[in-house]
């Protein structure tokens, strides 16, 4: 219960450092962050996959973005105390397994997007300068534009996976945030896959 509750607080703080510049629709553009080095293990990491264009997946529906966008999480999944709208939480304690379901207002194009996990990636570095950034790409989640990054990084002692997928679905942004420990890589790398196919835009 710990660990799990410790994978928690880690998706929370990474999930605030992507969704932190959309929160806020008069906040001021500020330049774009340096470019910062990425590193990929030569062993083979838990890449997240494109989502497939259709898939046969069947979880528990949740409704986001105000109700513009539907996805599916695995039945395991259990919707945590303290989720909003704007803030969905949902853990697989036993696996410790963490997914947040973040709806803001949309403040840029699908360009800041990419801007933004720039962004984010600098700023986990500083707390962990050997974080490996495993995958960051386009890809398409469903029938949505989605910009995403993987990276594997040490957060309060614990090896974890942190993957973040971001979309623009009218005038809100979707953000998408799974953390699990690098122990849980196959089920962590199938639990993406899944979720990702089955974002639908109405």
């Amino acid at each position: 219960m710990v660990k799990s509750f410790k994978i928690f607080l880690i998706a929370a703080s990474l999930t605030g450092l992507v969704a932190c510049d959309s929160a806020d629709k008069k906040a001021e553009e500020s330049a774009p962050a340096p470019q910062a080095t990425t590193t990929t293990e030569t062993s083979t990491p838990a890449a997240a996959p494109t989502a497939p264009a259709a898939s046969a997946f069947k979880g528990k529906e949740v409704v986001a973005a105000d109700g513009k966008v539907t996805l599916q999480v695995p039945e395991s999944y259990t919707e945590q105390a303290g989720a909003s709208d704007a803030l969905k939480i949902y853990a697989d304690m036993a696996k410790q397994h963490t997914l947040l379901i973040i709806s803001t207002p949309a403040t840029g194009t699908q360009d800041k997007l990419k801007e933004m996990l720039t962004e984010t990636q600098t700023a986990l570095k500083m707390q962990d300068t050997n974080l490996n950034v495993v995958k960051q790409e386009s890809i398409k989640a469903g029938n949505l534009d989605m910009e995403q990054m993987t990276v594997k990084m040490t957060a309060s002692g614990q090896q974890v996976y942190s993957y973040t997928a971001l979309g623009i679905v009218g005038n809100k942004q979707l953000t998408l945030q799974f953390t699990a420990p690098v122990s849980e890589e196959a089920a962590f790398q199938k639990s993406i896959d899944d979720i990702l196919s089955s974002v639908n835009v109405k």
